[in-house]
């Protein structure tokens, strides 16, 4: 390709990115006058979905016109294709987000900069991470299709033992200081868990205690400034069990196995022409719907083996303030959850409400029982 089509197509990829994001920064801010009416988790989860699908939709088509236009070897090409995919779908998504919150400044409890800010850092690594991943799997597949179905599974856990160094890619973390880490390791002590490390997300954004990311290589803890700051040992210490029965039940492992048996279809209609893809695909959106319910009746499930050692009371009133530091408001429950792997807190918290009421109930019947006999 000569040097003035390249610069072309360049500058003709930048002026169809640049009319994309204005489109879909309008869709958001339509989004935007309908997130009021929705439940905080709600319109948070909806707001997540049009910047990652608004950045999928721009970023698929500009990675083949990227590697359809330059004349270089495959991977060179794919890799930088993987960047420029990156970057458009950081660029789109963080439009939508833009169009959202000129709507509805309000969904989120930190300035629309800082908002934007991480949702650019954090849409663009993910997606040149992903199509990184391609790049590599690509001639594989070309070569053996079949082999995809095998490295699905492969890929899925290098992924699970590489999240913990993958995370702080997509968010700004730090170290704790020194009152930080010696308050926390005296919380992680107390609350029977045991990490190779803590690290500080340092965002005003996460708001809702952290992430516990496990490999065979090593455990981080990643807890939020606002969590640390506005939370007691108590409140901490009932965060940090649920984490760990999370844990203990290879939540997030079980999660990405499930989800790779519906990946596994999709690759099937896709590689092996003897199988529709409308079938598989439905096929896929079903295993996937009921994934989704027994992740959900996981989480209830983890819940009631963390409320065994703190008390479901306080374990409520934990995700009660994290939430409301959060900015998010935990009164209102959806009606359905389906395309959700994690209950709504506000289910979560009605849910331990109600047990520890029944187990109040079953103590005063026990010690009235008691009483009379005496």
């Amino acid at each position: 390709m000569s040097l003035v089509s390249a610069v072309w197509l360049w500058f003709l990829l930048v002026l169809a990115v640049g009319f994309v994001a204005l489109v879909v920064a309008c869709l958001g801010y339509l989004y935007g006058l309908l997130a009021p009416h929705l439940s905080d988790e709600s319109a948070i989860r909806g707001a997540n979905i049009c910047a990652i699908g608004f950045g999928f939709v721009a970023g698929y088509p500009a990675w083949y016109l990227v590697r359809a236009g330059l004349d270089m070897h495959t991977v060179v090409s794919g890799g930088i294709a993987a960047i420029v995919v990156g970057l458009t779908a950081g660029g789109v998504g963080t439009a939508a987000i833009t169009g959202v919150l000129r709507s509805d400044p309000s969904l989120f409890p930190t300035s629309p900069s800082n908002v934007r800010r991480r949702y650019a850092r954090y849409l663009t690594s993910i997606f040149a991470l992903a199509f990184g991943i391609i790049v590599v799997a690509l001639p594989i597949v070309q070569r053996e299709p079949l082999a995809g179905l095998g490295m699905l599974p492969v890929l899925t856990s290098l992924c699970w033992v590489a999240t913990p160094f993958i995370f702080p890619l997509t968010v700004p973390v730090r170290r704790p200081t020194a009152t930080e880490r010696d308050r926390l390791e005296a919380v992680l002590d107390a609350s029977d868990l045991s990490t190779y490390g803590v690290r500080i997300i340092d965002s005003d954004i996460h708001g809702l205690d952290g992430w516990l990311l496990d490999s065979p290589l090593s455990r981080y803890l990643f807890v939020s400034r606002v969590t640390v700051d506005a939370c007691d040992d108590a409140t901490l210490r009932a965060l940090f069990v649920a984490r760990r029965e999370q844990k203990r039940s290879y939540t997030h492992l079980l999660k990405a196995a499930l989800l790779t048996i519906s990946g596994e279809c999709i690759l099937l209609g896709l590689l092996i022409d003897d199988f529709s893809f409308l079938l598989v695909a439905i096929l896929a959106i079903a295993l996937a719907l009921l994934e989704f319910s027994a992740l959900r009746r996981l989480r209830y499930y983890t819940d009631d083996r963390a409320a065994e050692t703190v008390g479901a009371t306080e374990l409520a009133d934990a995700f009660e303030r994290v939430a409301v530091e959060g900015g998010i408001t935990v009164t209102e429950t959806p009606s359905r959850n389906w395309f959700s792997s994690t209950p709504s807190l506000s289910a979560r918290i009605e849910r331990l409400r109600a047990e520890a009421e029944t187990t109040a109930g079953g103590a005063d019947a026990t010690g009235g029982g008691t009483a009379s006999a005496e």
